[in-house]
């Protein structure tokens, strides 16, 4: 003996398909660029990596601005030696290239 089970719902509305509508938006990167507000005042590179690595906190929270020849970078930094910086973009960047280094306000 068979029970009868109860129907399923289906609305009386108009069908409508979710992922009809769709699209891909693709943007262009704009240079950015800061300005003196924005950046910390200026001082020697080493005295800048100084007061990065010597805060309290970890020195990769620091937003930085690096100028280099032919380049400007905007990155934070990972560690220090001697001679050379990395950067969390794994670019090791010798100091001695480096042509001015400026803390981004936050």
């Amino acid at each position: 003996m068979k029970k009868k089970l109860p129907a399923i719902y289906r609305s009386d509305g108009p069908q409508k398909s979710v992922n009809k509508e769709a699209y891909y938006s693709f943007h262009e990167e704009e240079p950015v660029s800061f300005s003196k507000d924005e950046l910390e005042s200026e001082a020697t590179v080493l005295e800048t990596l100084d007061k990065i690595f010597n805060r309290r906190g970890y020195p990769f929270n620091v937003p930085v601005r690096i100028k280099l020849p032919g380049r400007v970078l905007d990155t934070f930094l990972a560690a220090r030696t001697k001679t050379t910086i990395l950067t969390l973009d794994d670019e090791v960047i010798p100091i001695a290239s480096i042509l001015e280094l400026q803390i981004k306000k936050q």
